[in-house]
Order: C-alpha cells, then structure tokens, then sequence
C-alpha cells in the first residue's frame, strides 16, 4: 500500500495505463507519487468528439479545473505520434499530465490499440546527479537510460542526447514507437525530481516560485491555487495500489 513520503532514497515510480473502451472511446490514467488523472477521449476515428477527466489526486486545488482548456482538442484530428497532440494545443495552458495523457490516448485511438501499460521507474537523485530511468511496456523493458543532470549518457545509441535543448528535434527521427517510449520515460525523469521537494510547505503553488509552465501556474491560477496538503504518496517499493480508480469512467 502507498505511504506519505519519507525522507529515504528509493526510486520514483509512474504507470501509465490507456485501453480502448470501445471503438470509439479510449480511456487512460496516470498514477505517480504526486498524481492520480483518468482521461476519455470520445472519437469518430477521426477527430476527436469530446473529452472529460476524472481527478483522483493533484498536488493543487486548481488542477482538476484543466480540463476547461483541455476541451480545445474536440473537433481536432487524432495524431500518430503522441507529441503531435502540441499541434492542437498549448501545452503551458494545461496541465502537463493531461497534456501528455491525452497525446497517448489520441496515437492510441488512431493505431487502433486495445491496451497499452507503461511503468517508469527513476532512482532518487541530487538536482544534478546521476539516476538510472528504466520504462517497461506491458512488463517488457522497452528503455533504460543512465542520465547524469539532463544529460543521457547511455545507452551508447542515446548517448549526449539532452533531455532539453533539442529533444523533441531528436524524437521526430525516430519511429512512432521509439518516440513515444522517449517522450514517456523523458516526463518521467523530470517529475521525479519532485522527491527533492517537499510540497506540503507550501500553502499556494506561488509558494514554490515555478514559471508559468502549466495551467496551475498561469498568473490568474498561481496565488490561488491551494496546496492540497498530505496528497503525496510513495510507490518506490513497487506499484501494489496504484491505478485504484482504473474501473471509474472519466
């Protein structure tokens, strides 16, 4: 079962589970230690129909309200590669997450998935120091990467690849499926640092002094987004319990 976070070294953990619900509706959640999101995209097979999200934890009082820009995707294409869900709207209006739960769900509905389950796990590390992030597909290892900073340094095929200057560039080269596993386990590294941080000290997400990279910390959110305090979990000893909301229909 999860516990609140401790001050031990351990490892970051994040699933991710999409399923196709029926023909024209994929369903898809993530769980980590600061979130718990479900996501429904409703399709023709072509264009997006509707969208609605379930919030089971966030770390801020104004999460769940990013489902208000989210809805901008309804009447929009589906897309084949994740990341190409950027084409249709800003990923700093929403939050991130979502962001990137909808870029798969969408790839899913148009490759006709039935089900699909990524775990990320990321080792503890200083702000700059070296981890090991490993992401699995449907319990096969499908990446590893040895990251020092923000910087891969293996495998040898990765290695010097930033995890920011150039990234998206660097994905866009690669096939669909490579991409996506990149750009899952990428999102996972950089939540992971979120270990180091103790958010409970904080009553407001201007507290924490972050520029306006999400729908959280836009100018008109950032003050009065409260701390929803004690919501942090750990799943560093493996991820029993985590995806309890799977059977609930966003």
């Amino acid at each position: 079962m999860a516990e609140h976070i401790s001050s031990r070294r351990g490892v970051f953990r994040r699933l991710i589970d999409i399923s196709a619900a029926s023909d024209t509706k994929v369903i898809a959640w993530v769980e980590d230690d600061f979130h718990h999101f479900g996501l429904s995209i409703a399709h023709d097979r072509n264009v997006v129909a509707d969208v609605s999200v379930h919030t089971e934890r966030a770390p801020w009082s104004t999460c769940a309200g990013a489902v208000l820009p989210l809805r901008a995707l309804i009447d929009k294409p589906l897309v084949t590669r994740a990341s190409d869900v950027g084409r249709y709207i800003d990923m700093r209006l929403q939050c991130t997450h979502l962001f990137d739960l909808a870029g798969l769900a969408l790839a899913h509905a148009r490759h006709q998935r039935t089900h699909r389950r990524y775990e990320a796990v990321v080792g503890d590390r200083s702000r700059h120091g070296a981890t090991q992030a490993v992401l699995s597909c449907d319990d096969e290892v499908v990446l590893a990467w040895h990251v020092t900073g923000s910087t891969i340094d293996g495998p040898a095929s990765h290695a010097g690849r930033s995890l920011s200057n150039g990234f998206r560039a660097w994905t866009e080269t690669m096939q669909e499926e490579e991409a996506e596993q990149a750009f899952v386990l990428r999102r996972a590294l950089m939540v992971a640092g979120g270990r180091n941080v103790d958010l409970d000290k904080f009553d407001t997400a201007a507290g924490t002094g972050m520029p306006p990279v999400c729908h959280t910390y836009q100018p008109e959110n950032v003050r009065v987004a409260a701390r929803n305090k004690g919501s942090t979990r750990n799943f560093e000893s493996g991820p029993a319990g985590m995806l309890r909301a799977l059977e609930i229909n966003p």
